[in-house]
Formats: C-alpha cells, sequence, structure tokens
C-alpha cells in the first residue's frame, strides 16, 4: 500500500499521519541528515569539560563526538535483527497464556522477507511435545502475516492474503475478541480470520525474532514497540496506525523494542535476556517530537576500540581522600568479549584510586587497589547501559542501571589524586572502549546514588561538587538523525565562508578533507528503494570528487563528480553520469534516486531535473559494511575542494523530485 502523508505520497510501505506539513513526512526513513553548527571552523574534534573547572580534555587517536544518544524519548527507538542468531527471550510466565481476548503489535522493517520470519513466539522447548505448544506470530513465503494458536487440545492456524512491504515500515497486529482472531496490516483488516477456543497451558520461554526453543526461523530487519495486551482486542476494525509510540494500557503483559535498552516497559518488567548481537538503534517509525538540540538531547563520544581514548592531566579535584564521591557514564559498547575501561584514575598498578570497568565477558565490576573489590553484573552489548560507582561515608556501591550491582564495599581507602583516563587504562596503552560514551560526571564529596534509582532520562548537568562533566556536544559538524557520530578528518570543519542556507555549511579543502561514520545497519541500502541529495558546491572544477560513498574500490555507491565536472552515481564497477557541466562557485542540489527495480529505476537530479537515467534495472544490493566517506570516494580518496550543506540518505524511500528545495531540509 502507499506510504499516505498529508499532501503527499510514495509507492510501499506503511500509512504515517503527519499532523506538521512543515515536517519532513519520510523522516523515519532517514539515517543520516548532516547538519553544521553555527560556529566557524569548528571541528567534532575538541573536546569540552562542562563542570566549572572547565579542565583540558586532551584527545588521543580520533575519538569523535556527535549526536547519537542514550536521551532520544522513549518509544522512539527500535531493536535491529541481522537474521544471524540473533533474537530476544524471557523467562515463562503464564502471563502469555491468552485465555480470553488478546492483542498482539508490532511495527516491522524488514530488509528480507523469506518464508518464515518470526516476530514473536511461545512455540516449543527443544525437545519438546505438543503440550508446550502456546502461539506464534510471523511472517510466511511473501510476507504474509501468520497465527497459529494451540489451546492444548485444538490447534488452529491461518496466514493473512495482505503483505508486508520490505525495507518500509508496517504495523502489523492480531487481535482476538470472543473466538475471533482478526488480522490488521497498516490498519487495514485483511479478509482472512481464524476461529480458536481453549487455553494454552504451556509455561516455556517468550521468544522474539525467532522461533521459540529452537533459535531459527529469524527476522532479518528492525521491530519496534511490540506490544502484547492479554484480555483486550484493542483493535476490532479498520483503524489508522499508531503515529506516536506505545504505552503500557490497561492489560498490557509486555510492551519493548523501543527504549534505548532491551526492557519491558509493562508493569511486569520483564527481565529480557539478548542472544547473539541484536543492536538498539535509534531507527522508528515515528517522526520525532522534537528536532535534536544538545541541550534536550546531549551527546556521547565514539572510541574506535583500538587507539582512541580522553585523558584530564592529574588535580586535586580527582583525589578523593576519604570521602565522598561519585562516578557515572552511560556507554554503549560493540561487544561483551573484550575487556573495556570506562573511567581509570589510577596512578598506577595496585594504585589506591578508583576503576570501572568491563571485563571480556561483559560484566561491570569495580577495581582499587589492585583487586576488583565489587564483582558486578554484565551488561548487554549494542544497548545503552547507566553505570555508576558511589561513595557514602564506608559504603561504596557500584549501580548498574539504576539497581545496585554485587555486594557493597566497606571503603575506608583514601584514594590519591591522579590523571583521569576516559576509554582506555591508565597504567597500559589497552582495554580499548569500542563503542560510544555519553555524560561521564566525577563528583568529589556527594554520594549522587546510594540506592536503586531510575537511570537519567535527561543530559546531566554540573550539580553541586560536579569536578568534571563530558556531555560531547561540541561537534562541528552532526547527524540531526541522531543515529551516526561522524569524524571530521583533517580540515573538515563547519563554515560561515560560503553557504547555501545561514548561517553555515560544511567545508573541504581538497587536501585529505573529508568525514567518516562507522557502518550501521541503517547506512546499508540494501536492494531496496532510496535517495541520496544535498546541496554541493565547487571551489575549483577540472578534478574528480567524492561526495558521499560507501563500499570498497570495486563494491558499493558514490555520489561524485568527475574531472570533466559531471554528477556521477557510481555502483559496483559501473556508473551513470549527469548531462550537465558544473561550475565552480555555484550551488547544486543534487538527488540520487532508485525507484522499484525496472528498467530505468535509477536517476540522477540535477537542481531538480532529471539529469542522467539508468538505461537497464540497478539491483545491485548496497549492503556492504564499510565505513561512510562524506567529501571523499569509497576509500577515502579525490577529496572535495568545495562545500557541502544538507547532506541527506533516506532508506527504504524514493523521494519525488520535482524541484529544488527552497529551505533548509527540516530536522524533524
Amino acid at each position: 500500500m502507499p506510504i499516505t502523508i498529508t499532501g503527499a505520497s510514495v509507492t510501499g510501505g506503511a500509512l504515517i499521519t503527519v499532523p506538521n506539513i512543515a515536517t519532513d513526512p519520510y523522516f523515519p526513513y532517514v539515517p543520516l541528515l548532516l547538519e553544521p553548527t553555527s560556529t566557524n571552523a569548528q571541528t567534532n574534534n575538541t573536546f569540552l569539560d562542562s563542570s566549572t573547572n572547565n579542565f583540558t580534555i586532551t584527545r588521543n587517536g580520533t575519538p569523535t563526538q556527535g549526536s547519537v544518544t542514550p536521551y532520544w524519548p522513549n518509544g522512539q527507538w527500535s531493536n535491529y535483527f541481522s537474521g544471524s542468531g540473533e533474537y530476544l527471550t524471557l523467562a515463562a510466565s503464564n502471563t502469555f497464556n491468552f485465555a480470553g481476548d488478546f492483542t498482539i503489535e508490532a511495527w516491522v522493517y524488514p530488509t528480507t522477507i523469506n518464508s518464515n520470519n518470526n516476530i514473536i513466539s511461545r512455540w516449543q522447548t527443544v525437545g519438546g511435545t505438543s503440550s508446550t505448544l502456546s502461539f506464534i506470530f510471523k511472517f510466511v513465503t511473501g510476507g504474509r502475516p501468520y497465527f497459529a494458536f494451540y489451546s492444548g487440545t485444538t490447534y488452529s492456524a491461518t496466514g493473512t492474503t495482505t503483505a508486508v512491504i520490505a525495507n518500509q515500515w508496517n504495523h502489523i497486529a492480531v487481535a482476538r475478541s470472543g473466538s475471533t482472531v482478526k488480522f490488521f496490516v497498516n490498519g487495514i483488516q485483511d479478509a482472512t480470520t481464524l476461529t480458536i477456543s481453549g487455553t494454552p497451558s504451556a509455561t516455556n520461554t517468550l521468544t522474539i525474532g525467532a522461533l521459540s526453543g529452537a533459535g531459527d526461523e529469524l527476522i532479518t530487519g528492525y521491530m519496534s514497540n511490540l506490544r502484547v495486551v492479554n484480555g483486550t482486542a484493542v483493535y476490532t476494525g479498520n483503524f489508522t496506525p499508531p503515529t506516536t509510540p506505545l504505552t503500557a494500557i490497561t492489560n498490557t503483559s509486555l510492551l519493548t523494542c523501543q527504549s534505548n535498552r532491551f526492557i519491558d516497559n509493562s508493569t511486569n518488567a520483564f527481565a529480557i535476556t539478548a542472544n547473539g548481537s541484536p543492536k538498539v538503534q535509534a531507527f522508528q517509525p515515528f517522526p520525532p517530537n522534537a528536532s535534536y538540540t544538545t541541550a534536550a538531547y546531549g551527546g556521547s563520544g565514539y572510541f574506535n576500540g583500538s587507539s582512541d581514548y580522553l585523558l584530564v592531566a592529574s588535580n586535586a579535584a580527582f583525589g578523593f581522600e576519604t570521602g565522598d564521591f561519585t562516578i557515572e557514564c552511560w556507554a554503549y559498547v560493540a561487544n561483551t568479549s573484550n575487556q573495556m575501561m570506562f573511567v581509570d584514575i589510577r596512578a598506577a598498578i595496585g594504585s589506591v584510586a578508583p576503576l570501572v570497568y568491563m571485563t571480556s565477558s561483559g560484566v561491570v565490576n569495580y577495581y582499587t587497589g589492585g583487586a576488583v573489590v565489587i564483582a558486578g553484573v554484565g551488561i548487554i552489548a549494542n544497548s545503552w547501559n547507566h553505570i555508576a560507582v558511589s561513595r557514602s561515608a564506608t559504603s561504596t556501591k557500584l549501580f548498574v542501571n539504576g539497581a545496585q550491582a554485587g555486594s557493597t564495599y566497606t571503603d575506608n581507602n583514601n584514594y590519591i589524586q591522579s590523571s583521569v583516563f576516559i576509554a582506555r587504562a591508565a597504567d597500559v596503552a589497552g582495554f580499548y572502549l569500542n563503542g560510544y560514551v555519553s555524560n561521564v560526571r566525577i563528583v568529589k564529596g556527594t554520594a549522587v546514588y546510594t540506592a536503586n534509582f531510575t537511570p537519567p532520562t535527561a543530559p546531566l548537568t554540573a550539580i553541586t561538587n560536579t569536578q568534571l562533566l563530558l556531555n560531547y556536544t561540541n561537534a562541528g559538524i552532526y547527524d540531526a538523525a541522531v543515529q551516526n557520530n561522524v569524524i571530521t578528518v583533517g580540515d573538515a570543519q563547519a563554515s560561515t565562508t560560503q553557504y547555501k542556507w545561514s548561517p553555515t555549511s560544511m567545508k573541504y579543502d581538497g587536501t585529505g578533507d573529508w568525514l567518516t561514520a562507522i557502518d550501521s545497519p541503517q547506512l546499508q541500502l540494501g536492494t531496496g528503494d532510496f535517495t541520496i541529495d544535498g546541496w554541493v558546491y565547487l571551489s575549483a572544477t577540472g578534478v574528480a570528487y567524492g561526495i558521499i560513498s560507501k563500499g570498497t574500490a570495486s563494491t558499493g555507491w558514490s555520489v561524485n563528480v568527475t574531472s570533466g565536472n559531471k554528477l556521477q552515481f557510481s555502483y559496483t564497477a559501473s556508473n551513470l553520469t549527469g548531462a550537465t557541466s558544473l561550475a565552480s562557485a555555484t550551488w547544486y542540489y543534487f538527488a540520487v534516486v532508485r525507484s522499484g527495480s525496472a528498467t530505468e529505476n535509477l536517476k540522477i537530479y540535477l537542481n531538480g531535473t532529471a539529469d542522467a537515467t539508468s538505461g537497464g534495472a540497478v539491483t545491485d544490493n548496497f549492503n556492504q559494511t564499510s565505513t561512510l566517506y562524506v567529501g571523499a570516494d569509497r576509500v577515502g580518496g579525490s577529496a572535495l575542494n568545495g562545500y557541502l550543506q544538507d547532506v541527506r540518505i533516506t532508506k527504504g524511500v524514493a523521494r519525488t523530485i520535482t524541484s529544488s528545495p527552497t529551505s533548509a531540509f527540516p530536522t524533524q
């Protein structure tokens, strides 16, 4: 069905209603929107201390900062499943034995549709018998939702005639009212219904993204706002799919795939176990309720796991002596199989000073005086985790996601002054952190946390006694889609010298300047529709320049300018080249659009007019996991000499291009 928005439509996908027509209707499909801040010559390489001390922060390696944040509003997240051993499980509970009315719903964005892709199931245990069967909700061949129910005596199952669409957000729901189960795809009731009776008696686990017990029939793609309501048929007829995050309404048994970590937001608060490496992502089906600002949402630092760290020189502010203190941060680690440092304030091996780190089995520990004094709990990779250690009098506690981890340490130590290392060990060039860190705060003289608490939902501030506060909000170029922290390489920077839309653009001088972003599932364009667009200004012509690229020398894609001054889209080993010659000192709106898989499905637009069309069908799979370059080609060459503004990727949507934009791209 078409995506329907106030004043616009595009083929494929889910119903989205946007009350504000000034808001980009396709923002839920934007994994990258690069914007410069208003400060001239600002890069992403200068880190600031937001405490009153204003300590100098020394950058080592290439850590960067940007808009990736744990504070994006609850509900506006999804979980990504790669289709390779990644799923979630919950312990057995009779809550999911449906005796009467119920509803199961979710937003799904499948990147691949196979013969069996499970959304949620409580179906069987390995080696189980029919008595363990309960229900299953999945896609079958062609992307048709399918529901099966086993009451212990009666088995009933059927699939819809309506199918979901790959590479689009789809709202799906199954609801039982009385003895009748109805299916809904994007708010429209399917003609197929199912009659069921009885109550399951299963005692096995609940699985999200795979078949229970077996761990197969995996889903590939994103799932957001999965809700199970036991006792209510939320939908009994056609409806407009939700345009805001789901909430725990009456009878909600489970509400998940909507937070910055793997949690259940129902009143049951079930523990969720991640199997494999599913990822929490800020890619979701709703337009955000506000534009990104550093004040509202903060930022984070990205560390590469091999050479990146930050250092604050030794100061008496970090000698806690025998007093109270608190050290805290948010962390999103790429894996839990390597030892990683969060904050280390030791002067040397065995120093009586605080150290908070993660073991190679993913357990967060507190270490001092040459020993682990609090053995904490494991954290889940690819999700945000709040970590804090706090001493009150002689009691030191470690908290992970607001809950005390491990036992209380009787702490009579005199903590000596030292430097502060973030994302690396102090005594050895090792224990590098791979991932994101947000809101590192050190407070001397106050135990901020003494009992279990709700992790912060807004950026931390410099409360009384704050000695160090890293908010990571000094980026010169940020992603307004809040999904990438980009590295400004060379002299790539925000600039007020030249711009299409006041007051700044992104400047590149042609000698090793570009931006890079690590790979993420959102930046893998696959075989679906996409739009890559923005504004480019050439300071000189007659030279080949890269604009935005991803892949290798022989794979992937690149939007570039040829040495003959033509706009070009290079893909795999082929090129589609525009007809118009670009002049220097002129702003041009460019767009590359792939729509469908028929002949002439790829087009280049210049200033709103088609400048080149593919002769055949371009169906290349752009799922490369390589680095994204902005201002260079696929391998970091052909550095741009010029300016860029409003560089944007829209995944899964072929935008309709009829003219050049008359204002800056909306960031909401």
